[in-house]
């Protein structure tokens, strides 16, 4: 494998020029191992997260992909350790501190009065990375080849009080009508109507009714991704899966106030989270990133906070937990509630 890093195949990519042979070397390395875990996995290795976030599942609605295609493509997304750290800074303090200012930030933005009849709606531009090979002579094939799509806009409506209530998805070219949840598996196969949702595809109103406590907060963070697994997690699992389910969740939803700054204190309380001084979202705008480290992994998103507001402006999410593909870059552009699926927000 080229004597290459993660850091280095991002900002060639990021070029837009095609990449160069020793990246293309590189990622066909990491993908092989990656796939090498996945047919004979370790002892110990981590858990592979439930890719059952409201936008993973609406994403793959958008690619009209069938369920068991999904289900095949997302069996390669793995919790594998990542070869080298990203330029992150601070240590405990540090990203304590942080953490504690995004959260007063958080606890002090108006509560908006929403009805049960209203929709969230959220718009973001995206930047996906894009793998792909093709066969080659006779059996064999040819090398992987990455590129970045071009920026395209996403726009989501759904229910703040019924995730069984039809919402929509715009992504791209592509509008499509979505009904949430398909429930997570360890519930049922068929959830409930009408559904409030759950933690990885939450309504406003089941966020209204979580602890405003961070610690009781992470507890139920904590069970739900037991839930999720099918069996306790321990240690780094359980820290990765918590960060992976508060970063999902803070993403593409509007959260309460108050709940807001129990996320992010809870955050905190999370073992080897870390401050990425320079993160970049998928328009170029510079702020400060937070990621998690949990023994010798790191976690799939880093959650981007505008320098000055302390805000979310962004995430950079990759396909493999280990961070060793990076996958997808977002900017979140608005957040309000609407009357109707399609509605767009006054300016």
């Amino acid at each position: 494998m080229p004597d290459i890093d993660d850091l280095e195949v991002v900002r060639e990519l990021l070029t837009g020029k095609p990449p160069s042979q020793d990246v293309n070397d590189y990622v066909k390395g990491r993908l092989t191992a990656v796939m090498a875990a996945e047919s004979h996995p370790a002892a110990g290795r981590p858990v592979r997260r439930s890719p059952r976030s409201r936008r993973a599942v609406a994403g793959m609605v958008a690619a009209g992909l069938t369920l068991a295609t999904a289900a095949a493509a997302i069996s390669v997304a793995v919790l594998a350790p990542r070869t080298s750290r990203p330029e992150v800074s601070g240590g405990r303090p540090g990203v304590v501190q942080l953490l504690a200012k995004i959260a007063t930030v958080a606890g002090r933005q108006p509560a908006p009065h929403v009805r049960d009849s209203q929709f969230e709606y959220v718009k973001s531009l995206e930047r996906d990375y894009v793998w792909s090979r093709a066969a080659g002579p006779g059996s064999g094939q040819t090398p992987w080849h990455i590129h970045l799509t071009r920026p395209y806009e996403r726009q989501i409506w759904f229910s703040v009080s019924d995730l069984c209530r039809t919402g929509l998805l715009r992504q791209g070219a592509t509008t499509v009508r979505v009904a949430l949840p398909l429930g997570p598996p360890a519930h049922s196969d068929k959830p409930p109507c009408p559904n409030r949702g759950y933690l990885d595809e939450p309504t406003y109103r089941l966020l209204q009714s979580l602890p405003a406590s961070p610690a009781a907060l992470l507890h139920r963070i904590r069970a739900f991704d037991n839930a999720q697994a099918g069996h306790p997690l321990r240690g780094a699992q359980a820290d990765a899966a918590a960060f992976s389910t508060i970063s999902d969740l803070v993403g593409e939803s509007i959260v309460p106030p108050v709940i807001g700054a129990a996320l992010y204190r809870a955050v905190a309380l999370i073992p080897g989270v870390r401050m990425v001084p320079d993160a970049v979202d998928a328009l170029g705008r510079h702020g400060v990133g937070v990621i998690l480290r949990a023994g010798t992994i790191w976690g799939p998103t880093e959650m981007i906070f505008d320098r000055k507001t302390l805000q979310l402006i962004g995430t950079f999410t990759t396909a493999s937990h280990g961070r060793a593909l990076p996958a997808a870059f977002t900017a979140i552009q608005a957040r309000a509630f609407v009357n109707r699926p399609g509605q767009l927000p006054r300016r």
